[in-house]
């Protein structure tokens, strides 16, 4: 009984973690979208 308990913790924390790569891989494209977005106004409204 341990060892399978101790299996699905094991599965449940590997889906966590995915979950958290794609939680964290999204937030990095928000960023670097946000900061290209300033860096190509910065430039154009530089007349």
């Amino acid at each position: 009984m341990k060892v399978e308990s101790e299996s699905n913790i094991g599965v449940t924390k590997r889906r966590f973690s995915v979950k958290g790569m794609g939680s964290l891989i999204r937030e990095g494209r928000g960023r670097f979208y946000i900061f290209r977005r300033c860096i190509i106004f910065l430039l154009c409204s530089h007349d």
